[in-house]
Parts: C-alpha cells; sequence; structure tokens
C-alpha cells in the first residue's frame, strides 16, 4: 500500500461530505479563493518590500510549515493540485500583467517580468512531474510549488524581485547577454529562411515525426528559453519599452500555454497540433510580426475590462512624446491648443458625434 493510499484512509475528512461534495473539494475551493483575494488586496494595499525583509520571510516559511504538516493529506491533495498551482502561478500572475502594461508606470511591468523569468524557468523545466504518476512525492511538488509561487509575488516576501537581485543580475545576465545577441540574429536569419517554402516543408515534415512529448519539448522551448534569456536582459537595461514587450509576450504566452494544456486531451491527436502551436508563439515571440501587442490589445484587454486604462497610457505616451518635439518655450502653448481642441468635442454635441473613421 503506497503512502498516499495510507494517508487517504487515515484522513478523518475522507468520507465527509458537504451537499454531495467531498468537504475537502469544499475547503480547498474556499481557500483558493480566499489566497486570490488576499494576493489581490496585498498587490493594491500593500507597499512592496525592496529588500531581504527576514521576518516575512520567517512568518511565511513557519506559515508554510504548519498548513504541510498539519493538514491532513486529502485536504492537500485538494487544495495545493495542479489546477491550484495554475491559478496561483499563472492564472492571475496572467492578469497582474495585463494590469500592469495597461499601467503608465513602468516599476510593475518590470516587477511581473522578474516573475515570469523565475516562474517560467521553475515551471516550463519541471512540468514533466505533472505526468508521473500519482505519489506522496508528486503531491509534495505540488504543494512547493503553489508555495514558490506565492513566495515570488506577494509584496511582503517579493521573491521575484530578491531572485532577480542576488542571483541573475549578478551570476546569470552578464554571460547571458552575448549569447542572446546571437540568439537574436539566428532567429533573423531563421525567419528569412523560413519564408523558403522548401525550407519551411523539411522542418515541418522532420517534425512530425518526432513523438508527441517531444514535439510538446520543442514547442515549450521555442516558447520559453529565448524569452527567458530576453526578459533577463530587458530587466536590466535602461528604458521600459523592451520589458513591456516581454510582458506582453508573456502574457499572451501564458495563455496560450494554458489553451494548448486544456485542449491537448481532446484534439492534441489531430496531425499539425503542435506545429500550430509554434507558428502561432513565432507570430506572438518576433517584433516583426508584433503579434503578442495585437493580441493583447484586442482579445486580452477587452477581456479584462481594461480598454480605458489603456486608452489613458496611449494618450498620456503621445503627450509625452509631442512634449519631446516641442521646444521647451513653447510647451505651455501648445499643449494647451491640443487641450481646447479635445475639449471642443463637448461643446459641439459631445464625442459621440464626432464620426471616427
Amino acid at each position: 500500500m503506497t503512502n498516499s493510499t495510507a494517508a487517504d484512509e487515515t484522513s478523518p475528512t475522507t468520507h465527509a461530505l458537504w451537499f454531495g461534495i467531498a468537504l475537502a473539494d469544499v475547503i480547498a475551493f474556499v481557500g483558493l479563493c480566499l489566497t486570490v483575494v488576499l494576493i489581490y488586496i496585498a498587490q493594491r494595499r500593500v507597499e512592496r518590500a525592496k529588500s531581504f525583509e527576514i521576518k516575512y520571510h520567517g512568518i511565511y516559511i513557519i506559515t508554510t510549515a504548519l498548513i504541510l504538516f498539519f493538514a491532513p493529506f486529502e485536504l492537500r491533495s485538494s487544495l495545493f493540485s495542479p489546477f491550484a498551482v495554475m491559478v496561483v502561478g499563472s492564472v492571475y500572475p496572467i492578469y497582474e500583467s495585463i494590469y500592469a502594461v495597461c499601467t503608465l508606470d513602468e516599476g510593475d511591468d518590470t516587477l511581473w517580468l522578474q516573475y515570469w523569468v523565475a516562474q517560467g524557468t521553475l515551471s516550463f523545466s519541471t512540468e514533466w512531474i505533472d505526468d508521473l504518476e500519482p505519489s506522496d512525492w508528486q503531491q509534495r511538488w505540488f504543494e512547493f510549488e503553489f508555495f514558490f509561487m506565492l513566495w515570488l509575488s506577494l509584496p511582503w516576501t517579493n521573491g521575484a524581485a530578491l531572485l532577480q537581485m542576488y542571483v541573475t543580475t549578478p551570476l546569470i545576465e552578464p554571460t547571458l547577454r552575448p549569447l542572446i545577441a546571437k540568439m537574436d540574429s539566428w532567429i533573423s536569419k531563421f525567419m528569412m529562411m523560413a519564408v523558403n517554402a522548401t525550407h519551411l516543408w523539411f522542418l515541418w515534415a522532420a517534425f512530425e515525426f518526432l513523438p508527441a512529448s517531444w514535439k510538446r519539448m520543442v514547442w515549450i522551448g521555442i516558447g520559453v528559453v529565448f524569452p527567458i534569456g530576453s526578459s533577463m536582459v530587458a530587466i536590466v537595461t535602461p528604458g521600459g519599452l523592451d520589458d513591456t514587450f516581454w510582458l506582453t509576450y508573456w502574457s499572451t504566452f501564458g495563455i496560450l500555454f494554458l489553451l494548448v494544456d486544456l485542449l491537448e486531451d481532446f484534439i492534441g491527436f489531430i496531425p499539425g497540433y503542435y506545429t500550430v502551436a509554434i507558428f502561432i508563439t513565432v507570430y506572438l515571440m518576433v517584433p516583426m510580426f508584433q503579434g503578442a501587442d495585437k493580441i493583447f490589445r484586442h482579445v486580452l484587454v477587452p477581456l479584462a475590462g481594461l480598454e480605458e486604462m489603456l486608452i489613458r497610457k496611449d494618450a498620456e505616451l503621445v503627450k509625452l512624446k509631442v512634449m519631446r518635439g516641442i521646444p521647451e518655450d513653447r510647451r505651455d502653448t501648445v499643449l494647451k491648443e491640443i487641450a481646447e481642441s479635445y475639449l471642443a468635442g463637448s461643446q459641439k454635441g459631445g464625442y459621440s458625434s464626432i464620426a471616427v473613421v
């Protein structure tokens, strides 16, 4: 008898039901909802730690240890499930990333880009664990993932920034920067080669002979390795445009990954399934297509209900661009004239009466 089976039989909540639903599942669902609410409130109300605050990390470790030690196995397996890890580690951060891109502040773009570097490195390099036979060891891994993702994102611990500060920037980024520059050149050459239909057909034919697990590995490698390296470099370079570009990519690729994962059991057997996923990933990643920005603006932002916020950001960026092109002694006059032209709309029947082509 395995440890998980024994734990199930001795768990006091194994046979407890609540309106026909296992009580452990009810408690897990409520706990997950409360966790998401806590993260949301913390992101909006709590000032993010700027350095290593040992008291917060100590409290976090002790709380985590108490939960894992005293909670019965069935409750832990329901609360710290792959679904819970997906919600806390991917779904909610995707929303926060969309929100960050829609704000004018570049600091939150960098913040969530740091998160995706750490999260992506761990999640996508260890996702094979999800396919193993259920065991107590596998459950312990899901629990580690759950609390690690929280540690990365919570403002009290701010783990993603700490990893960036003490590991990525001093140890990894200096070596990675020249490699990313070379990979940028290789990608450009590959795109030129892909224009040739003969090369493209040969690559597709070779790819289709691979086992499904290898196809998935190739797709994830394409979608993660170069973007992680580029994101590391973007974080430490001045200016926020590259941060915003790669955060937009991670938001869209995160959605693509969830969709591919969800649909794999239903249509994954269709020839070309992962080929399509690769093409979409390249479309999102390569700057010449601006695919991530298009999907972000026309799909994700409307779904998140943040259209007006993005419009205000775009308007502010236009204002800053205009100001840079106006001599300092003329800025007040020119900006006043522009403001008056906007206000004229409300004096002539409102902006709704203006034809927009």
